[in-house]
């Protein structure tokens, strides 16, 4: 038997690693691997927030972009009509 914490090879009957100490019985690699692929679902789940808000952030910059420019056009037409 392996310890799933340190990796070191056990006796079979062992309860605990006799390297590290971690309880033998409590490692479930099935377990394991469903943790990993929550841990995976949260990283997807997180960057598509992040890449989601990077998107905001560029469209709301171009949108603003577009309004300066129209609110120059119409300071420069005021500013001919004040003249």
């Amino acid at each position: 038997m392996f310890c799933g914490n340190c990796g070191a090879e056990n006796p079979d009957h062992a309860d605990f690693c006799q390297n590290c100490g971690t309880r033998l019985s409590a490692y479930d690699p099935v377990a394991a691997i469903d943790a990993a692929k929550g841990n995976r679902q949260m990283v997807i789940a997180g960057g598509s927030l992040v890449l989601l808000l990077i998107l905001c952030v560029v469209a709301l910059l171009i949108y603003n972009g577009q309004t300066d420019k129209e609110h120059r056009e119409k300071m420069e037409i005021a500013g001919k009509y004040l003249q």
